[in-house]
């Protein structure tokens, strides 16, 4: 946070209490979906390998972050691998 607000930049978490606190002192906050969105967007990921990072983030990384899994799954669907 601190760095955020002195650099001016984007904080990037999944901590409601710290998103609060950010939006609160206008920096803009975004999530781990976000990060994943604009990587794929802009080519710097490829959808399947941003599906096998996502299953890494909450199944080994972090089981309890707690990302939506509506959200993940239409991702997943975006990004072409579902049906």
């Amino acid at each position: 946070m601190y760095q955020a607000s002195k650099l001016d930049a984007i904080l990037v978490t999944s901590d409601n209490l710290l998103r609060k606190f950010a939006t609160d002192h206008a920096v803009e906050v975004h999530g781990h979906l976000w990060m994943f969105d604009n990587l794929v967007d802009g080519g710097l990921l490829s959808g399947s390998l941003a599906i096998e990072k996502l299953g890494e983030l909450t199944e080994i990384v972090n089981p309890k972050l707690g990302l939506p899994s509506a959200e993940c799954h239409k991702r997943i669907k975006k990004w072409g691998l579902l049906p």
